[in-house]
Formats: C-alpha cells, sequence, structure tokens
C-alpha cells in the first residue's frame, strides 16, 4: 500500500494551457490531486497529527482543511494565552510540512457575557489576527454573545429569497400545482430554516418565529389560502408539520447520538447537572427538558447498534441475495477445455461478485441413473477467508433447491 501511495504521488507534473499553447511542466512537490477519489482521505491522514500537538485546555474541530481551535476559561487573559500557545504550535506544524496557512481568512473572536473583557492579542507567526463579532464554521454563524441572532437573520433573507421561486411557480399561467410547490418547498426553501437547527436550540422564541412565519408565507401559497386561514388548519392540509417539532425532534435525535458515542465530549455533559448561574439555557439543558416532556414515547435504553456475523446473512438479508445459474460464454457441449470453462467462471466471478465484497455459496448435486446414490453438496467462501464445505442426501438435496 506504501509503494501504491507513493507511485500515485510521486513525480507529479502540471503544465497550463492558454490558446493551445502550452506551456512548462512543473513538478508538484506537495498537495495531493485535486477532484481525485483518494485525496480527502490523504490530506486527512497528512493533517491528523496537528490536533494532538496543541497545549493542553484547547480544543480544536476538523473538516477536511478547516480548522476550529477553541478554548474555555473563567478570565479572557487564560484564554488568551493558551490561543496563542496553540497558534505557534499550528504555524511551527505548518513549516515542517510545507502548509500555507491564508492569514487573511484566520480571525478570533472572544465569546463572553461580560462587557468589560477585552480581545487581547493573537499572533499567527509574524501576523496578528483580526478579532471579530461572529464567525461562520459549516454554514453555522456563532456570534461573541452566542445568542444565534444573525445565523438565524442569515437563514431567514436565504429562505425568503426562495419563497419568490414559489410565488412565480404559483403565479404563471399554467399554475403549479399544491405537490409541486410543496416539493419546492421541502427541497429547497426549508433546509435553509433548520440547517443546525441542533445547535441553535437556544435561541430566543422570537428569533425562531422568524422562521416560523416564512413557512407559514410558504402554506398560504401552497394552498392558496388567505391570511385569515388559521396555520393549522394549512399544516393539515398539507402534511407539513410545524418547525418548532421539527426542531425539538432534531435536538432530541441530536442528544440520543451523542449518548451513544461514548466517547463524544457531550455524552459526559449530558448525563451531568449543569450549573444555574447563568440565565442562559444550553443544548444539554434544553434536551432533557424535552426527553422528559417525551419520555412515554421514548425508550428507556438507547445503545448504539452492534453488529455481528453470528447469523447467516442470508437469513436476514434476503435483499442481497443473488442467484446465478449460468456463466456467459460458456457452451454446454464439449467444445471449451476445462481451463477455458475456469477462466470463464472466475471472470464473471471477480466481475460481478467480487471476493472482499460478497460471500460466494456453490451448491451442486447428482444421483446415479437419476434415482441411485444421490447427494449434494455446499461451499462457501466468505470474504475474510474463511471456507465451509457441507454434504448431504438426496432427500436434503430436494429440500435445499425447493427453498
Amino acid at each position: 500500500m506504501y509503494q501504491w501511495t507513493k507511485s500515485y504521488l510521486h513525480n507529479r507534473k502540471a503544465r497550463v494551457l492558454v490558446d493551445g499553447h502550452c506551456g512548462r511542466k512543473v513538478l508538484l512537490r506537495q498537495g495531493v490531486p485535486q477532484g481525485g477519489v483518494l485525496s480527502p482521505t490523504l490530506f486527512i491522514l497528512f493533517i491528523n497529527d496537528l490536533v494532538p500537538e496543541l497545549p493542553k485546555g484547547v480544543q480544536a474541530a476538523l473538516y477536511a482543511d478547516d480548522l476550529v481551535i477553541w478554548c474555555s476559561e473563567e478570565y479572557a487573559t487564560t484564554a488568551i494565552y493558551r490561543m496563542q500557545l496553540a497558534l505557534e504550535k499550528v504555524a511551527a506544524w505548518a513549516e515542517d510540512w510545507c502548509v500555507t496557512i491564508n492569514r487573511e481568512k484566520t480571525t478570533a473572536t472572544l465569546f463572553t457575557l461580560s462587557a468589560k473583557a477585552t480581545p487581547g492579542k493573537l499572533t499567527l507567526g509574524d501576523t496578528p489576527l483580526k478579532f471579530e463579532d461572529q464567525q461562520t464554521y459549516l454554514g453555522v454563524t456563532y456570534d461573541k454573545r452566542m445568542t444565534w441572532k444573525q445565523h438565524i437573520m442569515n437563514a431567514e433573507g436565504k429562505a425568503r429569497r426562495k419563497l419568490n421561486i414559489m410565488r412565480k411557480l404559483a403565479g404563471s399561467h399554467w399554475g403549479a400545482n399544491e405537490k409541486i410547490l410543496k416539493t419546492v418547498y421541502q427541497g429547497t426553501v426549508r433546509p435553509h430554516l433548520e440547517y443546525g437547527s441542533s445547535s441553535w436550540a437556544t435561541a430566543a422564541k422570537t428569533h425562531q418565529q422568524a422562521l416560523d412565519k416564512v413557512q407559514n408565507q410558504a402554506l398560504r401559497i401552497i394552498t392558496g389560502a388567505m391570511k385569515s386561514t388559521p396555520i393549522q388548519k394549512m399544516e393539515q392540509v398539507t402534511g407539513i408539520p410545524p418547525l418548532s417539532k421539527r426542531r425539538d425532534c432534531k435536538t432530541m435525535v441530536q442528544a440520543t447520538k451523542y449518548q451513544c458515542t461514548h466517547d463524544h465530549p457531550m455524552s459526559d455533559r449530558l448525563k451531568k447537572m449543569s450549573l444555574g448561574r447563568l440565565k442562559r439555557s444550553s443544548f444539554a439543558l434544553e434536551a432533557r427538558a424535552l426527553q422528559k416532556k417525551h419520555q412515554t414515547e421514548m425508550p428507556e435504553l438507547v445503545e448504539p447498534p452492534s453488529f455481528s456475523l453470528d447469523a447467516p446473512p442470508w437469513e436476514d438479508r434476503q435483499g442481497n441475495l443473488d442467484i446465478q445459474t449460468s456463466v456467459p460464454y460458456l457452451t454446454t457441449k464439449d467444445q471449451q477445455s476445462n481451463a477455458t470453462k475456469k477462466a470463464l467462471t472466475l471472470a464473471m466471478l471477480e466481475e460481478r461478485y467480487p471476493q472482499e465484497a460478497w460471500i460466494r455459496v456453490y451448491t451442486d448435486g447428482s444421483a446415479t441413473e437419476a434415482v441411485k446414490n444421490g447427494g449434494a453438496g455446499v461451499y462457501v467462501q466468505y470474504p475474510s477467508g474463511e471456507r465451509q464445505a457441507e454434504a448431504s442426501t438426496v432427500q436434503t438435496t430436494e429440500l435445499r433447491y425447493k427453498h
């Protein structure tokens, strides 16, 4: 594997083509092929040793080449000191591995409820970092007081722009029916209204109601109802549940995922009682309140799924069963040698049923003059390389083939 990966990445060259003229070839000494299937995995392996290098008290999250680091402390000065140490580690790692960090896009934010706290100063190498009041990571905007107001305003703006598509479809000369309008809403508008909703579950109800109003307008477009039509009636007619219920459902699902992932930091936080020193809610409080509210419908114990191959796969996964009784290009007459027949059979198996992905089961049965000394055999070959053989009488053969 190492030799193959080295050959895949080593001695790669590129050149530019402009108006039919090619530039000189340039040897690419770093990076992975853009668009390659293996490129994301190789880059993850490359950057994976960065996080363990960070100092104690600093946490990190990686998604491809997007890195965010944070530190939670009682005093801002302590957090700034630890973050500066972390930035020095990141800069040293980047220099060692010939990685260029975009310093213009690298910014910092001090999250605090105190009006007296000052951001301080952070530098990445020789470049001082710019402090901003909000940060966007993976499409979710975090403001410095964690009110989620800016994120919800952005989501509302995107959703309202998409509502114009529904209005044009509803008011066009051919007039889209309710089914089409409902599909457009669920596919293009609602995703903006609830993206990352488990993250901003602690947002004020007034902020969340701004998103609910967008759905209410969409319901009136779908049904063609007047402003005086009750919202609940439109929800019943369209079969579209309130956004509040969908947000609660997503929050409980996310909490269950945390509880099943025992090594996740949120797993322990959900089990412990939260400190009530601030009049601010948290994801753990919201999740526990919802689980208590719906405890009659919730399972008593949720465990992560376990996978076992103790039972034969064909007993519970009939959908993956494929029966092959012929081999392409294989004749029934003795016109082909045994070596040719074997080669054709093996080629068909490798093409349609690769050994690493299929459990191959070979069966055969025969009897002398079709009535005497009958018997059958079954040969099983597993992806792991394990093999199993079984022989039976003619009576079992009949049952096996009927089954």
